[in-house]
């Protein structure tokens, strides 16, 4: 690495560090999103059907918190779920 940025004039070296970082980006951005490892929050802003879209997610397993909140028209929900990523593809199918 430090022989690259040391000799930045050669375009060999600008070109293989810039596809060694390139393919390496790729590559852990592939191998995460097949590993799926860690949780993720979701955020459901709900004006009336807070409860009934509650309750259906607890009826899937899911767990689930009702915050109240003031937006720009009013008065409103957010709903909060804290999930395995792994569970986001399920969730979305709800």
């Amino acid at each position: 690495m430090r022989y690259i940025f040391q000799n930045l004039d050669n375009t060999y070296n600008m070109l293989g560090y810039a596809v060694g970082f390139s393919l390496g980006n790729i590559l852990g951005i592939s191998l995460e999103e097949k590993v799926a490892l860690g949780y993720v929050q979701v955020n459901i802003i709900s004006l009336h059907f807070a409860d009934k879209i509650a309750d259906e997610l607890r009826k899937a397993k899911f767990g689930v918190t009702i915050l109240p909140a003031v937006g720009g028209t009013g008065g409103m929900s957010l709903i909060v779920i804290l999930i395995r990523r792994k569970d986001l593809k399920v969730l979305k199918n709800y």
